[in-house]
């Protein structure tokens, strides 16, 4: 979520810290050039929660509290959208925490108040909220996550409310949306372990690995189409804390990044091994996100007072 490689390059984008904006990491030269208020004008906030590679450089960029914003590197344009109570089509919540490009390209915004399709012809936004009366309905307002499965679902994490999951073909042929949703409730058939979802993945078998924060990982088995439970009191292969920030896989070896106690690593399903700020370059145990580079590293992204970089972990 917070550090995302340039496409078809090893080269990489990141939040530089909470509040000083982006960073661009030459992997060539080792170079690194700082995007923020102080070198870009017109730079709308420095507080990023998100940043996204998208199509002909582009930068999508998801703000704190700022909004959503688009930057060019190539000319210095940044435009910022932000929240209008006024009008509909604006964004829908200033606080992003997710972006995703999927793969017809279109532009999904997750906000603190819904999710929101970007129109990148008219620079308005669809939006779709959660609806009490509506059991199709996204599950909650408030999104931490988004990610598209190879089947072309996106799969939305949110805070007390569970995953919904879309099909984002249907809105651009449809012009709407049905939510299936995943829920911690326990009368609902399938059902989570919590209702706070920071990420979602899906591994080389086809599961969907979901990260709880609070009670460790659900298991989506493609094959038999229910819930596998497993965290850090787990007879077989537990995690080393249930509060998970962040997912992403080699191969078949899964990486959990954890908010306290660093990162799990998992091959076919097996616990292998734990990486700590003791035992590994990490200098700090909260792993917000990773990313696998085009080389085949985990590039991770952690939680430090001083200015935060890449570690490679893999």
């Amino acid at each position: 979520r917070d550090v995302e490689r340039s496409r078809g390059l090893g080269d990489v984008y990141k939040r530089q810290t909470y509040t000083s904006g982006l960073d661009f990491i030459d992997r060539a030269t080792g170079k690194v050039t700082h995007h923020n208020s102080r070198t870009v004008k017109n730079w709308p906030d420095d507080k990023l929660w998100t940043v996204v590679a998208g199509p002909g450089g582009k930068i999508y960029l998801g703000h704190v509290d700022g909004g959503f914003s688009i930057y060019e590197p190539s000319s210095g344009k940044i435009i910022n959208f932000r929240h209008s109570p006024i009008d509909l089509r604006s964004l829908p919540g200033d606080e992003v925490r997710a972006v995703l490009v999927d793969r017809q390209g279109n532009v999904w915004v997750g906000t603190n108040h819904g999710l929101a399709l970007y129109d990148q012809k008219t620079g308005e936004f669809t939006t779709y909220r959660h609806s009490p009366s509506n059991k199709n309905s996204l599950v909650s307002d408030n999104i931490y996550h988004l990610y598209q499965t190879r089947d072309g679902r996106i799969w939305i994490s949110t805070e007390n409310g569970g995953v919904s999951i879309i099909d984002p073909r249907e809105a651009l042929t449809q012009g709407r949306l049905t939510f299936s949703n995943l829920t911690s409730v326990p009368d609902e058939g399938v059902f989570l372990s919590n209702k706070t979802i920071h990420a979602t993945f899906e591994d080389t078998f086809g599961n969907i690995w979901i990260g709880t924060y609070g009670d460790g990982i659900d298991i989506l088995c493609h094959r038999e189409s229910q819930l596998h439970h497993r965290h850090k009191n787990s007879l077989r292969n537990p995690l080393t804390d249930n509060s998970v920030m962040s997912l992403c896989a080699a191969g078949d070896t899964l990486y959990v990044g954890t908010d306290g106690m660093g990162a799990d690593i998992f091959v076919g399903g097996r616990f292998i091994r734990n990486i700590n700020s003791s035992n590994s370059p990490l200098e700090d145990n909260a792993v917000l996100a990773m990313l696998r580079n085009s080389n085949g590293d985990i590039l991770s992204l952690i939680h430090i007072s001083e200015p935060t970089r890449p570690l490679y972990i893999s």
